[in-house]
């Protein structure tokens, strides 16, 4: 789904899976070869709660501010708002943005205001939001609720199966 659509936003419930899902995808994209391959750039809304958005209009210039302030201040990963913005505007970035419900609604609002700027005016570039339930509301339903999609949470017993998979994924020389 998430290559097939310019912009998502992932539901579900705690353990569902949301933020294994948004990880694993920017691992693929990582591993990939091909010149087809996308940037992902990997943002944990939790890690945001002190951006000083008071006062600030929510658009495109914002969305660069906080892009700044998260590979500077917290993933300092190399990444630069200016490198993500050339990636967007060739089409080869995806921005993917977990933890909806682990800011306050006010900032939620005003990052979706400022990722839809930012979009419009970086070539549209792919966008997925998650999130737990009560995190999907407001400015994010308003503005990408229309390709809105639920993760389904799963039992005891595909759970443990999952988990024994994954480990065995990484322990058989996976290179993570």
């Amino acid at each position: 789904l998430i290559m097939q659509n310019d912009y998502l936003l992932i539901e579900g419930d705690p353990g569902s899976g949301k933020t294994t899902l948004m990880k694993h995808f920017a691992y693929s994209e990582i591993q990939k070869t091909e010149p087809d391959a996308f940037l992902p750039v990997l943002i944990f809304l939790k890690d945001i709660k002190a951006f000083p958005y008071s006062g600030i209009p929510a658009n495109a210039g914002a969305a660069e501010n906080i892009l700044s302030y998260y590979c500077e201040t917290v993933a300092q990963n190399g990444l630069d708002a200016d490198t993500v913005k050339r990636f967007c505007k060739a089409g080869r970035a995806v921005l993917l943005i977990d933890g909806l419900d682990e800011i306050p609604r006010e900032l939620r609002d005003f990052a979706a205001d400022a990722f839809a700027g930012f979009r419009r005016m970086n070539g549209n570039c792919k966008t997925v939001f998650s999130g737990r339930p009560h995190g999907i509301d407001g400015k994010v339903v308003d503005l990408f609720g229309d390709r809105h999609v639920k993760i389904l949470s799963l039992n005891r017993e595909q759970a443990e199966e999952f988990i024994r998979k994954w480990f065995c994924f990484f322990s058989e020389g996976s290179g993570v």
